[in-house]
């Protein structure tokens, strides 16, 4: 999040930084997905059902971290629009990206919500303010980082999707400190 901040601060006196940061940000994405989804199966005690999957979670974030970081597949190069708006060109790996994170979501969800569905009592609410919280985070990623900036242009409200992360941190806290979510 602070290098997406960074490379839009200080973007137009130094491009190349700038396109740094990012990619240094796109470079974490898949693997803060990657760790969400593991914080979920252990979460749910779901670690050795999921141990496959798992492992194609961990190697798949790793490469698409690397592809994006070191390969304009992803991110071909940055542009400033109007001497404000940090503008991304996108490379033709962004839909295939994009749909790794979507498989990344899909993954996380799908084992929390059968649990969230067939639990009852504590461990339900616990799941309860776990699953509020990372379906706010998905919901203004989606909107904010994907749909505005890459099918409309409209960037700048990146950091609504950026930090949507505080809703994300905020109801596992609560979670956690009210409801002995780990145990």
């Amino acid at each position: 999040v602070n290098f997406a901040y960074l490379a839009r601060l200080i973007g137009k006196s130094n491009l190349y930084l700038a396109e740094t940061f990012l990619r240094i940000a796109w470079f974490a994405t898949p693997l803060f997905f990657s760790l969400l989804y593991l914080l979920v199966i252990y979460l749910i005690n779901k670690e050795k059902e999921y141990k496959r999957l798992s492992i194609v979670v961990i190697t798949l974030s790793f490469i698409i971290s690397v592809v994006t970081a070191f390969s304009d597949l992803v991110i071909e190069g940055i542009r400033f629009y109007r001497d404000i708006d940090l503008r991304i060109t996108y490379g033709k790996g962004m839909f295939p990206f994009l749909g790794i994170i979507l498989f990344f979501i899909c993954v996380s969800l799908y084992p929390l919500i059968k649990t969230y569905l067939k639990s009852s009592g504590q461990l339900r609410k616990r799941i309860e303010y776990f699953l509020f919280g990372i379906f706010v985070f998905y919901l203004a990623n989606f909107i904010f980082n994907i749909v505005l900036p890459i099918f409309f242009d409209i960037v700048r409200f990146y950091w609504i999707g950026d930090y949507s992360a505080i809703f994300l941190l905020g109801f596992t806290s609560y979670a956690i400190v009210k409801h002995n979510l780990f145990g």
